[in-house]
């Protein structure tokens, strides 16, 4: 772990594993630069985002289990029980040379066809950038996502642009490119 002029965080080599000690998450790299005077408001502004040779293996035992991801998810959870209030901004994010992939461990592989319960995602790439997530409003640049699935299924290019907030949402210069589309 590097951290550079008080406000980078550079991680190589990282590694999490689930609490049953299987592989969760590693990473080649993962950095990020915090924005330190949005921070004194009580907002977290994040000026870039790297996640490089990434795989992500998430998995649920049984229908109705809990998955091995969790734990995450109850760590970041507000624990007061009232509703949370995110003043969240990251201006880039880069996602390269990743893999993420879904496995219901009860549930049967199909090799070759698409299967909701087994879902392998290999070469992810992104572009994106979320310029404002508060409880109430979204404002999402998806600039490129793609990746091909073990089925055969590629994106070659999504993108749009989304906001939102409690009474509309509105989506726009939706792309998505396929390979024979």
């Amino acid at each position: 772990m590097d951290i550079r002029h008080f406000n980078r965080i550079i991680m190589d080599d990282v590694r999490v594993k689930d609490q049953k000690d299987k592989e969760l998450l590693t990473a080649s790299r993962l950095s990020a630069k915090i924005e330190i005077s949005p921070l004194l408001q009580g907002k977290i502004s994040i000026s870039n985002v790297q996640f490089y040779g990434f795989d992500i293996r998430l998995y649920q035992e049984k229908k109705g289990g809990q998955p091995n991801f969790q734990f995450l998810i109850d760590a970041f959870s507000k624990k007061d029980g009232g509703p949370s209030d995110p003043n969240l901004r990251v201006n880039s994010v880069l996602i390269r040379r990743g893999k993420l992939s879904w496995h219901r461990l009860d549930r049967p592989a199909t090799p070759g066809r698409f299967n909701p319960d087994h879902i392998v995602l290999d070469k992810v790439s992104a572009t994106l950038s979320l310029k404002q997530y508060t409880k109430d409003s979204l404002n999402l640049n998806v600039k490129k996502i793609s990746f091909e699935e073990q089925s055969g299924l590629q994106l070659r290019q999504l993108g749009f642009r989304l906001t939102a907030n409690e009474h509309e949402a509105r989506l726009e210069d939706f792309t998505l490119e396929m390979p024979h589309s």
